[in-house]
């Protein structure tokens, strides 16, 4: 569990609010990016780790490591734009994925990714478990995250050719969180479902397995991207 000083600090961050205890976890629930930030330069000072977790749907409570901040992004649930004119939508990675989506199909805008109703995972949640190799991948073109060291990183755009060299909204793709923490994401969208080829589903695309921590270029990537071993 994470020491009582470093508990006060981030709760100071926090502005005593916004936080929750269960059993000896520590889990927060910042309201947006800056706070964020704020909390992985707290974790690089004083020497503790960050785990993500979205809504906590993949999240084992009767798991206790020491020294770990776990970070939901839950409260980063709003739209932050939709292009109905070329079928594009930006939205926080907190917002639950099937409350999106069943709102959206009114405005005839969909995602050739299909999903049960009730789904409770997040859209990041989605993004970071997602195999690289799907179809759905294909359509993420943008992502914002914070870095580990607490830096603020847009990438992507809404054009079909947007990068000369390694698309990185790709490599985040199924990177559980390891290297740093979504908070929106970009995504191209349909007119109608008919226009889908070969729809897959939430449950196909999204693997239970995490990055393996003993390959040598997980290990390589790791420790250029997260010196500090901020993300677990």
């Amino acid at each position: 569990m994470l020491s009582k000083k470093n508990q006060d600090k981030i709760i100071a961050i926090l502005e005593h609010k916004n936080y929750k205890s269960i059993q000896d976890n520590f889990i927060a629930y910042p309201t947006d990016t800056n706070t964020i930030s704020s909390l992985i330069k707290l974790a690089n000072r004083f020497k503790f780790n960050v785990s993500v977790v979205g809504s906590g749907s993949t999240f084992d409570n009767s798991e206790i490591f020491d020294n770990i901040l776990y970070l939901s992004t839950t409260k980063l649930n709003d739209i932050i734009e939709i292009d109905l004119e070329n079928l594009f939508i930006n939205v926080g990675s907190g917002m639950i994925w099937s409350k999106l989506f069943n709102d959206l199909n009114d405005k005839t805008m969909f995602f050739p990714l299909l999903h049960k109703k009730k789904c409770g995972r997040t859209i990041g949640g989605i993004f970071s478990t997602m195999k690289p190799y799907s179809s759905a991948a294909t359509y993420i073109k943008g992502i914002q995250f914070i870095s580990p060291t607490g830096e603020l990183i847009n990438y992507g755009c809404k054009t079909l050719k947007n990068v000369a060299g390694y698309d990185l909204s790709q490599f985040m793709i199924g990177s559980y969180g390891k290297f740093g923490v979504i908070t929106s994401i970009l995504l191209k969208l349909f007119p109608t479902e008919k226009t889908f080829f070969n729809p897959e589903t939430v449950d196909e695309i999204c693997s239970k397995n995490t990055a393996d921590p003993v390959s040598l270029l997980y290990k390589r990537i790791k420790k250029e991207i997260d010196p500090n071993d901020i993300f677990i």
